[in-house]
């Protein structure tokens, strides 16, 4: 059972009762106790913030329902992606409210709150491959012009 608001629940934790002057503790959901005389019955209930996190590119891991207070590891799973010949796609960081908290692909905190992280990619361009690209291409254009110049000097004699 879980009481729940936007990001946040109630979630039933451990149970305890009396049983004979001897406490009983389960951390199940369903929890039985034969009421032949009063007892102590006592639902234990924890607090849970939901932590999400979003991606566009690789797979990011760490979104779920989290208990208030506990250590939560968000991770992506590859920093560079190539996206063509040209160019990659390269994490930067994990984001919160546009802000950057963490450039490092694994990111721990306490969770205090529901959260929303995002992880911010850019687009990086290959320089090698592009001054590769545009040299074949002037050698390309210089070839052309001498061929012409040649064949203009045999048409001409």
């Amino acid at each position: 059972m879980a009481i729940w608001r936007r990001g946040f629940r109630e979630a039933v934790g451990p149970w305890s009762a009396v049983v004979i002057n001897i406490a009983v503790f389960t951390v199940s959901a369903n929890f039985s106790v034969i009421a032949d005389r009063p007892r102590t019955i006592i639902a234990g209930w924890d607090t849970e913030y939901e932590v999400k996190v979003k991606t566009d590119h690789g797979t990011a891991s760490g979104s779920g329902w989290c208990l208030a207070g506990s250590t939560v590891t968000v991770s992506i799973s590859t920093t560079l992606i190539e996206k063509d010949f040209f160019a990659n796609y390269v994490f930067k960081g994990w984001v919160i409210d546009s802000e950057i908290i963490s450039t490092s692909s694994t990111y721990s905190f306490i969770v205090t709150g529901p959260l929303n992280l995002t992880a911010k990619w850019e687009i990086e361009y290959n320089i090698l491959r592009l001054s590769l690209m545009i040299g074949l291409l002037i050698s390309i254009i210089i070839a052309i012009f001498l061929l012409l110049k040649r064949w203009e000097i045999r048409e001409s004699a």
